[in-house]
């Protein structure tokens, strides 16, 4: 007698589905944005960092817009819990936020020193890549994503 055996990684599980984010994640990015936006707009306010220049308000519009767009997607995500929704937000978020690390990269409203601007500048090119990759990976669960909500 015989027993057939299946290798546990080849063909034997069926294929994992992509599940958004549990909803106190949504709720959690929604607080972290809007008290960004408070620290940054309102108390202590940009121009209380000591190595921002005056040039900050140059930046500050896409800057809000970035923060707002992450507001409006988390707290949408609550109630439209879908692997198709979270991609979609992933996309738009990470188009305004690649939109507004290019913008800090043109105006950089930095007063640095000691080789740290070199820094700074390493950091937003890591950022624009992850934006990018981040707009492309998005792209590919919202094509490939059913619109249905996950139990």
């Amino acid at each position: 007698m015989s027993a057939t055996h299946t290798h546990p990684t080849r063909g034997s599980r069926p294929a994992r589905r992509l599940r958004p984010a549990p909803r106190s994640a949504n709720l959690g990015g929604l607080v972290v944005n809007l008290v960004l936006l408070y620290l940054v707009n309102e108390r202590p306010g940009w121009d209380a960092v000591p190595f921002l220049t005056g040039d900050t308000p140059l930046v500050l519009p896409l800057v809000n817009a970035a923060l707002w767009t992450g507001v409006v997607v988390e707290a949408l995500a609550v109630l439209l819990h879908t692997p198709g929704f979270r991609a979609l937000g992933d996309l738009v978020t990470s188009a305004v936020g690649l939109t507004a690390t290019l913008r800090v990269w043109d105006v950089f409203p930095f007063d640095l020193t000691s080789g740290w601007h070199l820094v700074a500048r390493g950091v937003l090119v890591l950022a624009v890549v992850g934006g990018v990759v981040g707009i492309v990976a998005a792209l590919v669960r919202l094509l490939g994503s059913p619109w249905r909500p996950q139990a």
